[in-house]
């Protein structure tokens, strides 16, 4: 299980990141909605894939959803949420 350090360790940064990997954007797309470099994406994606051992993205979606990070229904790639919108699922923060 994921320890509760490795949870307060991922940035807010890396849980916008998770969100739009989790409606199946590629790197490049979600660093188009983010107005940063792919290079950036990818290193925020390996960050997050470390810090919960996820094997893939497949893997790090069920082990965000485990753990509390993505809750709810996940909406359709038609439906990808801009950044600082209402997503159709929850991101919570590991301190609140």
């Amino acid at each position: 299980m994921i320890q509760e350090m490795e949870l307060q360790r991922i940035t807010s940064r890396e849980l916008q990141v998770l969100e739009l990997v989790s409606v199946g954007l590629k790197g490049h797309e979600i660093a188009s909605r983010l107005f940063l470099s792919p290079e950036t994406i990818y290193t925020h994606k390996k960050k997050i894939m470390d810090k919960l051992k996820a094997k893939n993205a497949a893997n790090l979606i069920y082990i965000s959803m485990k753990a509390g990070l993505l809750q709810g229904s996940l909406p359709s790639p038609g439906s990808i949420p801009s950044p600082g919108s209402k997503p159709g699922f929850v991101l919570q923060s590991s301190t609140a």
